[in-house]
This record gives structure tokens, sequence and C-alpha cells, in this order.
């Protein structure tokens, strides 16, 4: 089957403004008498020339009035003949008669569509201005009524000039005071943008490099990308020192959605430590199961202290009072998008810290420094010994669990029962047993003596560091009837001599102390046992001593939580709160007994020699080092609406938050009214937020909005704006019936905006900087569809010319700041502005307008049926478009691959814009608005038949594309010349971007070897070489982007050609590895003139 080459590439290029007029209709095109004074002068030259002229000079003469009018005596120094000085005056009176006779066309028509037809022609229509007031100090709140005028100086004639309020207005001393936007990536949704300082050149503030300093309504994305996330406020972040874990579990509502992947590279986390936030590790992150987030956060000895949030400090406005952990996603982690409408149901916080080291440590004696070693129950250790251990850190939560750890020095390396051995002698027990026997005399059944009496003083010598069974088993050696004595009186071990004698007799695990903790002034002991005891030293009798003591204290459920727990400098008796306390209580170092113990045993071996005797150790006195204390702690955030949210919200300690671009705010089930997110939700593609100043609710509010119409991109369909207001930290629409005046069209033109400020609204919130009164404009998609904006300006009024008298509108507009006064003095108002230039007016309607108007309606009849009806009408209606193609039988929608030119009863309209009014964004593709091709196809389809289907579209680009090599002549520099190349060869391809009496046209073809030959006449050319020219056609049509042509033509009628936005130009003198260096190209075949028989037969519409 043939291939259907049928496009219906009409070479018709439409109507345009400057052919829309027939010559017909001038007033000129037929002149009565179109001569002008020379033609007239050289008439009467050459007709003097038949006509006699008789004078007497003594005698009849007879000659020509040529004689006479001679028109090169014409004199302009005064000396002119008087008669042909008559002459000329009389051709000048005659000029008035000749112009009235030459209105015959004018007046004819005149006749014709007024007096006969009635056409009236269109009066003048007055111009408006934009004004905005400002009210004197004392004044808060005044209106203006309709009659209210202003004073716009003089007219061309003198006269005074006035403009009058539209309406009533109402003004304030509200002033927009900050414009912030941010915008959503289309395409990856997690990705958004943000602008702090939106109307600026760079939305940071920078300056402005367009001429009209407009800037993007909802900024660009490119811009710096926002920070989103959570934070939460708890006092368990008290972290100072030491290896601080922290492990969040936000478990999201049940149901919810698949969970995504995730991993610690795809979070951020900062605390608020004490110089600044400070960025932690995040150790892990992962779903644990189907709705529980899990995040854990690490912070070691080298990071910072965690403290309390501080506005000063920290700067963002958190309202918190304890410190703040942030968590921020990552922009291309791409997770804001399936995490943004996460409800959830509770945070469970677990804190996990090691080795705190800043204590408050003390004895019984006083004070210690805990960076140095340190003698816990002081230099003599005794019963009852104190010793303290403080922390506001640690003592003011409700502790899950705590751990103590010191390290002992100049431990003995051995067991404390051999260290102390020396201090009681099994062998001396012979010495005590008179003492036995003295107290069992009744009980005993035999009187033989047993050994000699002994003193109180020798009783008083003996040492005890043996068990009771060891002694027997060393008794019952010597004396088997000792032993039957001890059998017989067990009881007596118990007594206190018995104990006393033995007291310096200990183990390891003799030394215990008592642990308790202080709570309201009182000492409470830890649990299990009260108190809870523990053993200094270790529980095995048999090695030396545990040199490490470590510990894992339980803490009783009845200890909750103080916040405001404050250790202070030390344990006094006033103190409340902060300590832990170590009594000891069991075991004995002996520094009591030494003396003694020496003493003996030096007089006991008197006659021996004593570095042959073994005596007993000094007494060890415990010294240690590296004191800490480690803990962890435990709370859940609720987030679960129940009916006693407002309850838990009033009590409440620890606090959610959402982090936003320009702010953060809490959310609680009470205050947000339901469901919390775990992350703030952009469901709008782009929002644009105003901030207002000296704002008293309620008011009416007037807002002007001026834009650089014509900037919106025509691609994308009209995006659909809402207004909200922001209230405690959440949005509210506004009401229609709020919405009182509207004339931007959503932003496409500049007009004001009228609303009705609730009573309701604050400006102390925190999602966005408080202090101001926000607004919001926000647009769901097609960001692109809304217009530049130049200014937004509060307190705006619209005025319109005031018609008085002989006072009409003047076709030349007012420039701006020409009103400044109001006619009658008020002294509520203090000042008056006109910030930009009247417009509007149009000056009462001229001839060739009027008749152009008429003869064209006597035409179409108000119908649209033929192709001239269509464009005509169009032109009429809408000043903007320059051109109108009406293509007839012809279906495109927009989407280039559904254009069929063979399509009955379609009917496609191509507009084109006025570029010299337009301010397209894209030069090189001049678009008409979405919302004027929506108002043309509108207009028109009330004029045409029901039965046509009508498209009114933007005319399709086919772009140019060059690629050559280009040797520059001597002299001219690369960096400079390349890019005016590049700006000659879009001048030569799109001619109107460089001269705006130049306009598009459809069709039409482009040579390559015209485009050669322009570009070689360049004074800076040499010459050009490896010339090639691809057409970029939209997708849908042919794809010959890769084909070389020697003709670029386009392939519909809705086509127009024009420049690529880039052509690739390389300079000879820069390519490396030359092969041929005439053309500097490795195929030079593409440089050869082929002649028409070797180029491939195309029939007409380029198919082969």
């Amino acid at each position: 089957m043939s291939k259907n080459c049928n496009k219906n590439n009409a070479p018709r290029n439409g109507t345009n403004r400057l052919n829309r007029l027939p010559q017909a209709l001038d007033a000129s095109f037929v002149a009565i008498d179109e001569r002008s004074k020379e033609a007239l002068y050289q008439f009467v030259e050459r007709l003097s020339a038949y006509i006699n002229y008789y004078y007497y000079n003594g005698a009849e003469n007879k000659t020509t009035w040529q004689t006479v009018f001679n028109l090169n005596e014409i004199r302009n120094d005064g000396l002119t003949e008087p008669h042909l000085a008559l002459f000329d005056a009389f051709l000048d009176l005659y000029a008035i008669a000749q112009k009235d006779l030459n209105q015959f066309t004018a007046k004819h028509l005149d006749y014709f569509f007024e007096t006969v037809l009635g056409f009236e022609k269109k009066p003048a229509s007055p111009d408006k201005v934009y004004l905005t007031v400002e009210l004197a100090k004392h004044i808060s709140q005044y209106i203006l009524n309709d009659s209210t005028e202003f004073k716009a100086g003089k007219n061309s004639n003198k006269k005074e000039q006035f403009y009058k309020l539209l309406s009533d207005f109402s003004f304030s001393n509200a002033q927009v005071g900050s414009i912030k936007s941010i915008l959503v990536d289309s395409v990856e949704k997690s990705i958004i943008a943000r602008s702090p300082i939106t109307n600026s050149g760079d939305g940071i503030g920078g300056d402005f490099v367009n001429q009209d300093k407009s800037w993007d309504a909802f900024g660009d994305i490119k811009r710096e990308k926002a920070k989103i996330g959570f934070a939460i406020a708890s006092p368990l972040f008290r972290m100072a020192e030491g290896k601080r874990k922290i492990t969040l579990n936000i478990q999201l509502v049940a149901g919810y959605k698949t969970a995504p992947s995730v991993s610690s590279a795809n979070f951020k986390a900062l605390v608020s430590a004490e110089k600044g936030w400070e960025e932690i590790a995040i150790q892990s992150a992962a779903f644990i199961n189907t709705n529980t987030l899990q995040l854990v956060l690490f912070a070691d000895e080298t990071n910072q202290k965690i403290i309390d949030y501080d506005l000063k400090l920290h700067l963002e406005d958190f309202r918190a009072t304890y410190p703040v952990v942030k968590i921020e996603l990552i922009p291309t982690s791409g997770l804001y998008n399936s995490l943004m409408f996460a409800p959830i149901s509770s945070v469970k916080i677990n804190t996990d810290v090691r080795e705190v080291k800043n204590l408050l440590v003390q004895n019984s004696l006083g004070k210690l420094d805990a960076s140095k070693p340190m003698e816990p129950f002081g230099s003599i250790p005794t019963i009852g010994a104190n010793f303290y251990i403080g922390s506001s850190e640690v003592f003011q939560h409700e502790l899950k669990t705590l751990n103590l750890s010191f390290e002992f020095l100049n431990l003995p390396g051995m067991a404390f029962n051999n260290y102390y051995k020396s201090y009681a002698e099994p062998a001396k027990l012979y010495e005590f047993l008179p003492l036995v026997m003295m107290q069992t005399i009744a009980l005993a059944s035999s009187s033989a003596k047993i050994g000699t009496t002994t003193d109180d003083a020798d009783v008083k010598t003996l040492a005890d560091t043996t068990p009771i069974s060891k002694i027997k088993s060393d008794t019952t050696t010597k004396d088997s009837s000792v032993a039957q004595m001890l059998s017989v009186i067990p009881k007596y071990w118990e007594k206190d001599e018995i104990k006393t004698l033995f007291s310096n007799y200990v183990n390891n695990s003799s030394f215990k102390a008592e642990v308790s903790y202080l709570d309201h002034r009182s000492w409470i002991p830890l649990p299990p046992a009260a108190p809870q005891k523990v053993s200094l030293f270790g529980t095995s009798d048999a090695a030396a001593p545990v040199a490490l003591f470590k510990s894992n204290l339980s803490v009783p459920t009845t200890l909750k939580s103080n916040y405001n727990t404050n250790a202070g400098d030390g344990y006094d008796l006033n103190s409340e709160r902060g300590f832990l306390k170590l009594k000891f209580t069991d075991g004995k170092f002996g520094h009591a007994d030494y003396q003694l113990a020496y003493s003996r045993d030096v007089l006991n071996n008197v006659k021996e020699d004593l570095s042959t005797i073994e005596l007993p150790n000094a007494p060890y006195t415990p010294l240690i080092q590296n004191l800490s204390l480690s803990y962890t702690c435990e709370t859940t955030i609720q987030l679960t609406p129940t009916v006693d949210s407002k309850n838990i919200y009033d009590n409440r300690v620890h606090q959610f938050y959402v982090s936003a671009p320009f702010g953060q705010a809490e959310v609680h089930p009470f205050k947000n009214k339901g469901v919390v997110y775990l992350l703030p939700n952009f469901v709008n593609e782009g929002e644009l937020y105003i901030g207002l100043v000296d704002v008293v609710v309620p008011q009416q509010l007037s807002l002007l909005f001026q834009v650089s119409e014509g900037s919106a991109n025509p691609d994308f369909d009209k995006a659909i704006l809402s207004w909200a207001y922001l209230q405690n930290n959440n949005w509210y629409d506004f009401k229609n019936i709020e919405i009182l005046r509207e004339q931007t069209n959503g932003l496409l033109t500049t007009g004001i905006v009228t609303l009705n400020i609730p009573k309701t609204v604050n400006a102390d919130n925190t999602l966005l900087p408080t202090g101001f009164v926000w607004l919001r404009i926000s647009a769901q998609k097609d960001v692109l569809s809304i217009c530049d904006i130049i200014s937004i300006t509060a307190q705006a009024a619209e005025a319109e010319f005031s018609i008085y008298e002989d006072v009409v509108p003047e076709s030349i507009a007012i420039e701006a700041r020409v009103i400044s006064k109001l006619k009658n003095p008020d002294a509520a108002v203090k000042k008056v502005a006109q910030p930009y230039g009247s417009f509007d007016g149009k000056p009462a309607e001229n001839g060739n307008e009027y008749y152009l108007r008429v003869s064209e309606r006597l035409r179409h009849k108000g119908r649209s049926i033929t192709l001239w009806d269509y464009e005509r009408l169009i032109l009429a209606q809408f000043p903007n478009i320059y051109t109108a193609k009406c293509i007839s039988h012809t279906s495109y929608n927009g989407n280039v691959g559904t254009y069929n030119s063979l399509s009955p009863g379609a009917v496609t309209i191509i507009a084109v814009p006025d570029i010299s009014i337009s301010n397209a964004p894209n030069p090189l593709k001049p678009m008409v608005s979405k919302n004027t091709l929506e108002e043309i196809k509108g207009f028109i389809n009330k004029k045409n038949s029901a039965f046509a289907q009508l498209n009114v579209q933007n005319p399709i680009y086919e772009e140019i594309k060059l690629h050559f090599h280009v040797k520059l002549k001597d002299g001219y520099e690369e960096n400079i010349y390349l890019p005016m190349l590049k700006e000659r060869i879009r001048g030569l391809l799109a001619p109107w971007t460089n001269n705006n009496a130049v306009q598009l046209e459809f069709g039409g073809k482009i040579e390559k070897s015209t485009l050669i030959y322009q570009l070689e006449k360049l004074s800076y050319v040499d010459y050009i070489t490896c010339f090639k020219m691809f057409l970029i056609r939209p997708a849908g049509l042919e794809d010959i982007s890769t084909r070389d042509l020697e003709r670029a033509e386009t392939a519909t009628a809705a086509s127009i050609l024009t420049s690529f936005p880039e052509h690739s130009i390389l300079n000879i003198n820069d390519i490396a590895g030359i092969e041929n260096p005439d053309c500097a190209c490795v195929d030079c075949e593409d440089n050869i003139i082929k002649s028409t028989k070797q180029f491939v037969p195309v029939n007409e519409c380029g198919c082969n």
C-alpha cells in the first residue's frame, strides 16, 4: 500500500493584521483630485502655453501666459513677483477645497455605514489605573467610596484630569513583608525546591537578570532543595557525654501500604548541641516489621553535648523546652513521596548512654575530684562510711537500667583471706579457750583443766582471719578434748566476744556496700533486697580481688522522672534528688587492728630474725578511678486520637514535629484534629506564600498582582489555583464568599484580588516564620501555565478615567507615578501611589478601524462559515493575536501524532501571538496562552455551526539544527565571534527573534546552499566545511532528525520553521587529527556539489 502523503500543506499564511484592511476601504484609495502643489504648478505652466496674453507696450503685443507663469522665478528670498506669490497663495487655498473633495470616499462610506446602515462609531473607552493607598499612622482601617477622585495632572489641552475609583475599597496598614515558595518536581515527586526570597533573581535575594524584573511564581526546580523530615523534642535526649545511642521506633497505623525499602543513607540526623545543630551518625534505618520504622542514632565522645533547644542558638522556632533530634530525608532518596502520607500511631524512644564520667563525687569527709584517683570511703574506711555519686543528667530520668562502674587501684595480688591471714593466727587458738571454758563451766561434763588462763590483754591480741571450720580442723589435731568441748557448745561462737576476737578475719566476698537513691530528700534503698548490697571485690574467695567494679543496679519502679532535678555543686542536707549513695556496710580493711597484729607478731618472735618471719600486710585502703555511670531510658509518645487527647496534649512532655521547607510544626491528635502523619504533606506542585505584616483582623485586603503577561507556557493546561490562610500551623481554604474580587484569571493577567481575612487568623505560627499572617496560593499541577510575577502589592485599588465636560480620554496612556494626590484631600490618607501606567484605554474609533469593522461585519454577518470569517472574527476580537490561520477539514488537538488533514467536519485554527507585545518564555517558539486559546474557541463556537469540530492550537514548530566546521579569519577571537555566529544563525532561521517587525510565516522552505551563502558573507568567516542541516520535528511526525537535508520543508499546514536552540559549530583550529586540512572532514564527500541527477527522486510531498 502506498504511503499517505497528503498533509494538506496549504501555502496560505492565514490573515495577519497588516493585510487585514482592504485597500478599497482606505479613504485615500481613490482621490478625486490627486494632484499635488507641484503637479498643479506644472499643469498651469503647460496650460499657459495655450492661452494668449495681450499687452500694450506702445503697440499691441501678443504672447502666451507661459511667460507670465515662469515657475523658475518663484523664490524663497522674498523677491518673488507679486502675481506669482498671489498664485502660490491661491494654490494653498485650493488645497483646502481639494482635501475636502478627496474625502469623497470617506464621506460616502460614512454616509452609507452610518446613515443608511446605522452603524455607530465606538466612542473612546476610558483607561484605568491601579493605585495603592497608605493610611495615616493613627488610622487602622478606612474606606474610600466609588466617588473618590484622584488628580492625574493636565492633558494636552491643559485641562485637569481625574481618575475615580471603580467601587468602594477598604484600606488598612497591612503590607506584604515576605514572599516564599516551593516547587515539587513534576516527575520525581520527592524532590522539592524552595525559594526563601521568591521575589528575587535567584530565589535567595539575588539581582534580576531579566529586564522587567519578573520572577517565577513558584520558583525554579533547580534551586535549593528543601529539607523535609520530622523532629522529636524529649528530655531523654539530655545526653552531655559518653557513648550515646538513640533508638526511635516509629509505629505506623496498621494497614498502611507496603513499607518502602530504606537505609541509613536515606536520612540525616541532627541534634541540638552546645554550638548549634550537629550531625550525628545513623547506625541503621529499616522497617523492622511491616509497620515499624526503626532508626538507630549514635553519638560518641567526640560529639558535642546534646543540650536543651535554644532559639537564639539553634535559630529554628521549635517552641521546645528539651533537646531536639531532627531527622531529614535526603532529597535524592526518593522516600518523601512514599512516606508523605504515612500515618503514625506512636513513637517509642530508647536511649542508651554509656560511660557518663562528668559526675559529682564526695565521701563522708568531703568533695572529691572524679577525674583523679580517689578514696571512696576515706583514707581509713569504717563501717557506715558513705560514697556519693551525683548527676543531674542521669538521675532526672525514670531509669530503665543503671550501671555503676569504677576501677580499684593498688589491689593486692592475692585473695583477701591470704592477704590478711597474719591478722588472726590459728596456731594461738589455745590462748582464748579459757575464755570459752569460763562461759560454759555450768554445762561442762568434765572439770579437766585445759591449758592456762590468759588475761584480757592476751585475748584481745587474737586475730581472726580464718573461718571457724578451719579453726576446728586445726585444733582437733592437737587435742581431741578441745574438739569435743567445742562441739558441745556451738552456740557460743555467736557471742560478741568471739565475734570481736575474729573480727579481722575476712574474704573477698566480705566487703559489701549498700546502694540507695535520693528522692525527695530521702534515701531509698534499691531493690530487690532492701537494701540492695553489692560486692565490692567480687564473690570469688579463691582468686585475687576483682579490680573492675561493674554492677547493674536494680532501679525501683516507684522512682519517676523529675526533669527539674539539679544536683548542684554536691550533696548536702538540702539536696532533693540527683545522687546515688554507696554505704560501706560489710567487711573491715584492718586499719584499727594493724598495729596490734604487727606488734604481737614482733613480740612473739622477738628472738627470731625479723627478716625470716611473715609480718601482717599493711591494710588495704580502697582507691578508685575511671568512675562512670551508664543508663538506659524508654518512653512512648502516643499519637493515636483518644477521648483524652486534650488532657494528654496539655500535659505532654515529649513533642513530635514535622519539618517543612521554611519551618516546623508540632503535630498531635488533639491539635491536628485526627491522624498525625510522619511528614508534612505537599500535594500541590507549587505553593506561593505571602507573608503580611501589620494585619488587624478581620479585614478586607486587596492585593495587586502585576504579572509579566505572555510569560506563561501555553503547552500546559490552565492551572487551577486555591487560596488558603495559615491558622495555628494548619491551612484553611478561603471560602468562595471570602474571595471578594479575583481579576487575575488565575495569575494570567494583572489584576486585584480582594480577600476577606477572618478574625481567627493568627501570626504566631512556626510552619512559616512567625510574626506574619501567611496566605497561600497553590496549584496542584501545570504551574508553568502561570505567568511570571513582577510584584505583589497590598492596599490596591482600581480607578478609571473620569469623563466630564470636554475632558475625554486621550489615545496616550498616562505613565506610572503620575497620580499621587486625592482631588479632595483626606486626613486619613497619608500617601497615594500609582506604580504602573494606565491600561485598557481606547481612543474613539477612527475611520479605517470603523470601516474595517463594519465591512467585515457586513461580510461575515457575525457568523464563521468560511476561512475568511474565522480569521477576521478572531483578529477583531483578540488584539494580542497577530496571525490567525484557519485550516479546513483538518483535526489537530495539540497532539502532533493525531494531526489529520483529511477529517471532514473538522476545523483547526492556528493562532500566532503578536511578538511585538508578547513576553514569550521561548522566543524561538512564540505561543499563545492556553487561556487565550480557550477564549478563542469559546468565542468562535458561538458563531460557527454546531456540527463543526473546532480546535484552536498553537503552531507546530519544526526546528532546523546545523552542524558545520568554520574557519574564522585571522584576528577574530573564537570566544567572541562563535557566539555571534550562532546568534546570526538563529536570526536567519527565526528572524522574528531579532526584529519584532518580522512576523512568523507558515510553511516555507530553507535551502542549505542559501544558509552557506549567507554565513560565508559574514566579515569574520573565512570558510565553512562539513555543513549539515537537520530537521527536528515534534514527536508524532516522521522522524528525519538524523538525515542531512539539502532542503528543509514543513510537514503540515500548521507548521513553522524555526531554529534549534543550539547548533554544533566547531572551529577548525580546534579540531585534532584533521585528515584533510582543506575541509577538516573525515568524509569529504559531504562537501561534493551534486547535480540534480544525483539526487534521489521524490514526489511533491517528499515521499519516495
